[in-house]
């Protein structure tokens, strides 16, 4: 697949959790409205009230498409880094959980 057929220009995994909820918050403020985007993680629930947040943030902004990863190892994360171009991964403690990601 070529870069440019990607879903997205990027996905923040682990979303909902403090640290990856910043990065998106950012993501919100100041990227281009347009930004192909994605949170991705395992709680589907918790994706709502995330999105909820970045909608007052930014209103004008494409939202991002949400993705739950059912578990964290190679073949739940495939799909989501083939269509991805930059993996931002927001998932710790990293040490435990690092590395399926690299």
């Amino acid at each position: 697949m070529t870069e440019s057929a990607r879903a997205y220009e990027m996905a923040i995994l682990g979303a909902t959790g403090w640290t990856a909820t910043i990065c998106a918050e950012h993501i919100a403020e100041t990227f281009p409205i347009n930004t192909r985007w994605c949170t991705a993680g395992r709680s589907a629930a918790k994706f709502e009230a995330l999105r909820q947040d970045l909608r007052a943030i930014n209103p004008d902004r494409l939202e991002p498409d949400t993705y739950v990863i059912p578990q964290l190892d190679g073949e739940g994360l495939d799909p989501l880094v083939k269509n991805t171009k930059v993996l931002i991964n927001g998932i710790g403690p990293y040490h435990r959980h690092g590395a399926p990601v690299v």
